[in-house]
């Protein structure tokens, strides 16, 4: 039995804007520090677009913290298309910064 190996050197993919994509072999980090508006359901969708290979094998999701300390509803998505977002899942009101990351082991 062998071990796959997920890591390698690191590069950063996209940074600009607020958005960071990088990754270590198939090891994909998303980190975040945007606005996304203060309407229940308002979203923000990064301008980079995962490759093939580097996406997650299912939609992963994590918690974005919100600069106000007062809404915790942000929520950063990777998804199978490639497509990254940063959304407000239903509390409105607040319009600060969202701060947040994930990490998958992209499909091959």
């Amino acid at each position: 039995m062998g071990v796959t190996q997920i890591c390698g050197p690191g590069r950063v993919l996209y940074d600009s804007g607020g958005w960071t994509v990088a990754a270590t072999g198939r090891l994909v980090l998303v980190a975040v520090v945007v606005k996304t508006g203060g309407g229940s359901w308002d979203s923000l969708k990064c301008p980079y677009v995962l490759p093939v290979g580097m996406r997650p094998p299912v939609t992963w999701q994590a918690a974005c913290s919100t600069q106000n300390a007062g809404s915790v509803t942000g929520v950063l998505t990777a998804n199978t298309d490639g497509t990254i977002t940063v959304s407000n899942q239903g509390g409105s009101g607040s319009g600060d910064f969202r701060r947040g990351s994930l990490c998958f082991v992209a499909t091959a």
